[in-house]
């Protein structure tokens, strides 16, 4: 997102005030244990990673994670020392399934081709060394985003 020229003040829940006042927001609900360990592989849980809500086509700035669904999908392909930095995998899959999901929030489209936005990632690209938005589809962001598109 960085790449992009997006910044993000993260706050949870019970940090909220009463009455406090946002010019852009975006939620972001994380469901299920975001733990990696070491035992078994959890059998796959089908269906999404994450989604943004949706309403009369338009997507919504509110997000669902399913930590899950991700650690099926990345447990099965970690080896030897990837336990070692299990956390690190996990925070690194979770901010690239979040980051694919405010894509379509600011976009406000359906997925890219390759890269973070392509229509579904595979454990070990949610794990591996690089993956990053493709040129196209930061250009989509940064355009969409100054058409009024949420930061």
């Amino acid at each position: 997102m960085r790449n992009a020229g997006f910044t993000f003040d993260l706050k949870l829940f019970s940090e909220l005030g009463t009455a406090q006042e946002f010019s852009n927001l975006m939620v972001v609900r994380v469901k299920g244990s975001c733990k990696l360990d070491s035992g078994p592989a959890p059998r796959p849980e089908k269906g999404p990673l994450a989604f943004a809500h949706t309403s009369d086509g338009k997507v919504l700035p509110f997000i669902e994670v399913s930590c899950d669904r991700i650690r099926s999908a990345v447990r099965p392909v970690m080896w030897g020392d990837q336990f070692k930095i299990a956390d690190e995998l996990m925070g690194r899959a979770l901010a690239r399934v979040i980051s694919h999901e405010i894509y379509h929030v600011v976009t406000g489209t359906k997925h890219g081709e390759s890269g973070i936005a392509r229509h579904s990632l595979t454990g070990s690209q949610l794990i591996g060394a690089r993956l990053a938005f493709e040129p196209g589809d930061l250009e989509r962001m940064i355009l969409s985003a100054g058409a009024g598109g949420t930061d």
